[in-house]
């Protein structure tokens, strides 16, 4: 993560924003077939080093690129959203993987 947030901002404004999403787009799934054909400690390792260069780089990228792209009047409304439906993803996620049910007392 340490790594992908130093050289984010770097690849940001070497290659332009839209570029380095574009690329962190193809790392995460680079990551995510490594991780799926990992047999070894070591491959998983691997897989994780890319998937979180590419969070990191990402969190920088997105966010700017965000407030570029959105009106003066709406730049914080879409960080917001954004982060909303994040946090969102993140319960229901979790409410899968735990198997929790509303209908359960």
């Amino acid at each position: 993560g340490g790594v992908g947030a130093a050289s984010g901002g770097f690849l940001c404004d070497w290659f332009g924003r839209k570029f380095s999403i574009m690329f962190t787009d193809v790392m995460f799934g680079l990551g995510a077939f490594l991780l799926y054909t990992a047999e070894t400690v070591e491959s998983v390792m691997v897989g994780r080093c890319v998937v979180g260069w590419a969070v990191a780089v990402s969190g920088i990228a997105d966010v700017v690129y965000l407030h570029e792209i959105s009106s003066v009047w709406g730049e914080g409304e879409v960080a917001y959203e954004g982060d909303e439906a994040w946090t969102e993803e993140d319960q229901a996620v979790s409410a899968v993987a735990n198997g929790d049910d509303e209908d359960r007392n």
